[in-house]
């Protein structure tokens, strides 16, 4: 009697029930049931307190943090990024928050200094679908004795202490702390993925938890042309020029001196299987450091206010096994008091005003790593704006 023959619905169906098949790899024990896991939801997702005059009273505004998972909610660390910019955080760190509890955060806002002031607040908590949550935070304060029709208004004058510098705008004094840079030894040279169908099935994921599915995100149509296939990463250890499994178990990454012209609201696109983290200028802003497959099934955005000039930007990716990709995007610059809420994020021309891709670092060697590449202390980062390898901290302090 022959052998009997699977239906191809039915062959589809057990092709598709794991990723780790993929290049001939064994598939895993069964994973177990998901366990009750804590989820933020902040609102609103960003505060812009519009225009304010010169000298005027001090302007609050309240962020709700909603615990909308299964299981209490913890908030880590609350704090101001770069901070010195007029606003100040008045709340304390809540305590744990049970399933459909609230909290609320108050921040104000004095509008003693002339000019449009941007800052960002970094909420982390122990939400493992977005431990680290960035809100962008605008005022801009105009002096009514001026018309705006025949003078534009310079921000005062910043004084500093000795060793620091002042801001371009004037909105606090900084200074940098250099320290050297170790080299681990040979680079990992960077290929381009193999895509996989996994890689993005379920779409764009927004800051608010919308969702969207199409043939440009995911979800819908050739799986070859979702985000993290197009401009997914990893070492290339595979057979050919595409990137395979290795390494397992450690960070690898590269550091990327971004020049951007003109300051505004960005985006930025992330994903990765299994793990990723993302700073800018050795903030982190976006970091997913769970095994979780929703890292990979999702592009998941997020929206950074980014002064014009020089920054670093640093992608890490990590495979905990099997096959590997991590990858992101940087696209802008929109309005920077534009509304920040998913439907208003949804519609901005994302494609079209990309500035830098982890798919621009095919052909070339990650920066950084565990055991190849440049090294940094603690606390540092990699400039890879610098013309010799440095790491690099920045102090601030208010004006005088």
């Amino acid at each position: 009697m022959p052998a009997p023959r699977l239906h191809p619905a039915a062959l589809l169906l057990l092709l598709g029930c794991s990723d780790y098949n993929f290049n001939g790899k064994p598939a895993p024990e069964p994973a177990p049931e998901v366990a009750a896991a804590p989820a933020l939801l902040a609102e609103p997702l960003a505060v812009d307190l519009g225009s304010l005059t010169l000298g005027g009273p001090e302007l609050s505004a309240v962020i709700a943090l909603n615990s909308v998972g299964d299981a209490d909610l913890t908030i880590g660390a609350l704090r101001l990024s770069p901070g010195g910019n007029y606003f100040t955080l008045t709340s304390a760190v809540p305590g744990p928050l049970a399933p459909g509890a609230s909290a609320e955060l108050v921040l104000t806002f004095d509008p003693v200094a002339v000019g449009e002031h941007l800052d960002t607040l970094i909420i982390q908590s122990d939400d493992p679908a977005r431990p680290t949550l960035s809100l962008p935070l605008r005022a801009e304060v105009v002096d009514p004795g001026v018309p705006s029709d025949t003078a534009v208004v310079e921000p005062p004058a910043c004084a500093c202490p000795e060793g620091f510098t002042a801001r371009p705008d004037d909105s606090e004094c900084a200074q940098r702390v250099e320290s050297s840079a170790v080299w681990l030894g040979e680079r990992d040279a960077a290929c381009p993925i193999l895509p996989y169908f996994a890689y993005g099935n379920a779409g764009a994921r927004w800051p608010g938890g919308a969702v969207t599915a199409d043939p440009y995100w995911g979800g819908v149509g050739d799986y070859t042309t979702w985000r993290l296939n197009t401009v997914g990463v990893w070492a290339c250890d595979a057979t050919g020029s595409t990137a395979g499994t290795e390494p397992v178990g450690e960070w690898i990454g590269f550091a990327v001196c971004v020049d951007i012209a003109e300051a505004g609201s960005y985006l930025v696109g992330l994903g990765a299987d299994n793990r990723m983290r993302f700073s800018l200028d050795g903030v982190m802003l976006f970091e997913n450091t769970d095994d979780a497959t929703q890292n990979f099934n999702y592009w998941w955005l997020t929206a950074v206010p980014i002064s014009a000039g020089k920054h670093v930007v640093e992608l890490e990716g990590y495979n905990a096994g099997y096959i590997a990709a991590f990858g992101a995007e940087l696209s802008g610059p929109f309005p920077i008091d534009a509304p920040t809420d998913d439907a208003s994020l949804q519609a901005r021309d994302y494609a079209g005003q990309l500035k830098w891709s982890s798919r621009d670092s095919i052909g070339a060697a990650f920066d950084i790593g565990e055991r190849a590449g440049w090294v940094c202390p603690d606390g540092t980062a990699y400039d890879a704006c610098a013309d010799e390898p440095v790491c690099y901290s920045e102090n601030t302090a208010p004006c005088e």
